[in-house]
């Protein structure tokens, strides 16, 4: 049986995982887009929710900006609206990587051909940092989670500890700091 949410939210939950599917480019960049989209714009979720769903998904293996997108259309409508929004997020990603292939196939070895396709990167760039910024200006509240941030990403850049180890330090940093709250 479909949730009572689901009937309710369907098409909202159907064309905004639709818009961010086909409008955005990139996995990590796409989770600020989201956070803009359907937490500041749309009020579908807390910003506490959104960060919890964040950090949760940060755990688990896969792609994470497609694992954000059933987690905010779960909470929306529950299990069904989390695989209407991972459904509708995925096909206009299907559909564009399926059209770009057979073009670049057909007219990759020309010289413009390539030069559109080397253009794209700093593109992705500019959004990953917009995204790293709104994130982060949003998840960090102090000086002491600035340095648990920094600490992170110096592991994560210059060490081979690895990401989950990463996680789990921060995790066990934060209760010990925050435990008592």
């Amino acid at each position: 049986m479909v949730d009572s949410a689901l009937r309710r939210h369907w098409r909202e939950i159907g064309s905004g995982f639709l818009k961010i599917g086909a409008m955005s480019y990139g996995g990590p960049a796409i989770m600020g887009l989201m956070q803009t989209e359907f937490q500041e714009k749309r009020n579908w979720l807390s910003k506490k929710r959104f960060l919890e769903g964040l950090a949760l998904v940060n755990l688990l293996p896969g792609a994470g900006a497609t694992q954000v997108g059933i987690y905010v259309g779960y909470v929306r409508a529950g299990w069904w609206g989390g695989l209407l929004a991972g459904v509708c997020f995925i096909v206009p990603s299907f559909v564009i990587m399926l059209a770009l292939t057979l073009a670049y196939a057909q007219y990759g070895t020309f010289a413009a051909a390539k030069d559109v396709f080397y253009g794209l990167g700093p593109i992705v760039v500019g959004i990953f940092a917009v995204a790293v910024y709104r994130l982060g200006n949003k998840a960090v509240g102090d000086w002491w989670q600035g340095g648990v941030t920094a600490g992170a990403a110096l592991l994560a850049a210059f060490t081979p500890f690895g990401i989950v180890p990463t996680l789990l330090l921060a995790g066990a940093l934060g209760v010990a700091r925050y435990g008592h709250r």
